[in-house]
């Protein structure tokens, strides 16, 4: 492998390093230095807005670009849960790391090129410590600890839409993820998992990108050129190196991720250059190309699991594994997969071009793998495998979609298949016309319509009461949408709110008011949207005549009506509207006092609390698709 050189800290060298060369990256929908979409809260309900800036004046409570805090720590000390600290480009140079207790959001307000914290090779950047914490559109450099160098998630948190890079520590040279946490669509590139200022336990190295101990969540993420390696350590010393890219001790789960020309070099052993799996931990819907294990200078070098090395009952599902190598002057093994003590299932994977001098795509040790549905010469042995050229699109060029007339194309197994495809396609398609929607072997779903992913999508904030409204543009070649609803930013957990839409909007009435959610649209053949914030808003209005707005809440034709000077005035009541109306309360009789009123594909139906029945699906004023909004226009 190519040489790295020695990266220099500076916005012009990041952006090199992202773009050098023909290697091939993983550009995803909600990248910060591609499209990046604040998330904005409405004030007071979601929390207070703090903002840093190198040139604020550094005047408390810093709720202004002109009274910034220049600095993050000082930000995040003053915080309290909801709030969220907004960004302003600079280098953030660090003497000790960043530490977030509270349900918090930091975010950049240009993304990650131009927002930099820099931890000097002195701390880590950033500790979370809180499940809802939100660190969004930076770049992490510099960091140095004894586990997670960029980045520690302790038992939560989320990283996205960040570059993590040049960071070191024995365990996670880039981040480090103890008892769960999501870092997704970021790039995680140049860290070591090397000898720092502390002694590794055990002579011990894991994860050069990610450590993910016991849970934790990688997706949508470039993971390359990392490195867990004992050089520059005592040559009189047994030495181990696992995990080049990403090591899951346990339970973790690495999704939709490239992770490639990572590297496990090590004296003694050396093991899952691109990926070590452990204990229950997945790799699904990923490519992993180029990726070396090399072991050199003991008594009996063994490198072993150039792109995965599985142990303990890990799994291998929908993935393409490639030009990975294993290699040990004593024992080289498994130059694509190499499998080790308890069974371990790999399904609908490709295995394919990989080099060892032992089994050059896959071995094994003390193993019964399940191996089904998968594509490698020679023939594994198992369910539905095949040892054929799964004829990769320019494997020289990193493009490894399938060509028409591959044999993985509806070869694979539907059963415990993903719902996506590396680049969130919907699977299973039906690839060869045949009439039957059967997932393909490996990371691609084949598609002769591969679209970009919709645009402009923009949610309503608290526009309406009894929905929250969201749109988007039409996308060339896509024929319907489907929606996509999250209460957090993980995308994959998401719920599938509306599906076949052929219009481009979609109204979210079973939006729990006061409740902001996230949303995303994609075409069946699309990537998933850039997500957008919505929330619908209670009916408030004076519903007693004091001159007050009152407590109103309105879900499927029942309302709620609470006064804060005289009382309740109607409790799950009225049975005025359907599910599908939308409350538009106004006083329509001029008593004062607000009224009942919903409007409803162009008809309108008003109460009085006081004189009773003023119209019923009456008025004919509006089409089906307009909005209504009441107010006093003469």
């Amino acid at each position: 492998m190519k040489k790295q050189n020695m990266i220099v800290r500076s916005l012009r060298h990041a952006g090199h390093i992202i773009n050098r060369g023909n290697k091939f990256w993983k550009w995803t929908w909600l990248f910060g230095f591609g499209v990046f979409l604040p998330v904005v809260f409405p004030t007071g309900v979601f929390g207070a807005a703090i903002y840093v800036s190198p040139s604020g004046s550094h005047t408390f409570p810093y709720d202004s670009w002109a009274a910034a805090a220049t600095n993050i720590g000082t930000a995040v000390a003053v915080v309290r849960d909801n709030d969220i600290i907004h960004v302003g480009d600079g280098v953030y140079s660090l003497a000790e790391q960043i530490v977030v207790t509270n349900a918090i959001t930091i975010q950049s307000e240009n993304g990650a090129l131009n927002t930099i914290v820099d931890g000097n090779d002195s701390c880590r950047c950033f500790y979370l410590s809180h499940s809802d914490a939100l660190i969004d559109g930076f770049m992490l450099q510099g960091g140095k600890a004894d586990e997670g160098g960029g980045v520690y998630l302790r038992e939560g948190g989320t990283v996205q839409n960040c570059i993590i890079i040049s960071n070191s520590a024995p365990s996670g040279g880039g981040a480090f993820m103890y008892y769960g946490g999501l870092i997704q669509s970021s790039v995680i590139a140049d860290n070591r998992a090397t000898t720092t200022n502390v002694r590794p336990a055990g002579n011990f190295f894991y994860g050069g990108g990610v450590h993910c101990y016991n849970g934790g969540t990688v997706q949508d993420c470039t993971i390359r050129d990392n490195a867990v390696t004992s050089e520059g350590c005592p040559s009189n010393t047994s030495y181990y190196c696992y995990g080049g890219g990403v090591y899951a001790w346990h339970a973790g789960i690495i999704q939709n991720c490239l992770i490639a020309d990572n590297q496990a070099l090590a004296k003694n052993a050396a093991a899952g250059g691109g990926v070590y799996l452990h204990e229950e931990s997945l790799l699904r819907n990923c490519i992993v190309s180029s990726n070396t294990a090399t072991a050199s200078g003991s008594a009996f070098p063994i490198g072993e699991g150039g792109g995965v090395y599985v142990d303990l009952a890990g799994t291998i599902e929908a993935c393409t594994i490639v030009q990975n190598t294993a290699i040990g002057t004593y024992a080289g093994a498994g130059g694509g997969v190499f499998t080790f003590r308890i069974s371990s299932a790999i399904r609908n994977t490709i295995i394919a071009f990989n080099h060892a001098v032992t089994g050059a795509d896959y071995s094994n040790d003390e193993t019964n793998a399940q191996y089904s549905y998968c594509c490698s010469i020679p023939l594994l042995p198992g369910t539905g495998n095949m040892a054929a050229n799964p004829l990769l699109a320019d494997i020289l060029a990193g493009d490894y979609h399938l060509q028409s007339g591959s044999p993985c194309i509806d070869a694979g197994n539907n059963d415990e298949a993903p719902a996506f495809d590396y680049e969130f396609n919907d699977r299973p398609l039906d690839g060869n016309g045949d009439g039957s929607a059967v997932v393909d072997i490996g990371a691609y779903e084949y598609t002769t319509n591969r679209l970009f992913a919709p645009a402009a999508v923009s949610a309503s904030d608290g526009t309406f009461a009894s929905m929250v409204r969201v749109t988007w543009d039409a996308l060339s070649g896509a024929s319907a949408y489907d929606i996509w609803r999250n209460t957090n930013v993980n995308f994959l957990t998401a719920t599938r709110i509306g599906e076949n839409v052929a219009a481009t909007c979609f109204h979210d009435t079973d939006a729990i008011t006061g409740c902001a959610y996230h949303y995303w649209v994609k075409a069946k053949t699309s990537p998933f949207s850039s997500s957008d914030t919505g929330w619908r808003a209670p009916a408030v209005n004076d519903y007693d005549g004091d001159g007050k707005s009152d407590l109103a809440v309105y879900s499927a034709g029942y309302w709620s009506i609470y006064s804060l000077a005289n009382g309740l005035i109607l409790n799950n009541g009225g049975a005025w509207g359907d599910a599908d109306s939308i409350p538009v309360p106004g006083d329509y009789d001029g008593d004062g006092k607000a009224d009942l009123a919903v409007y409803n594909n162009g008809y309108w139906s008003i109460y009085s609390l006081a004189n009773g029945l003023i119209l019923i699906n009456g008025g004919a004023w509006g089409d089906a698709d307009s909005i209504p909004v009441s107010g006093d226009y003469d």
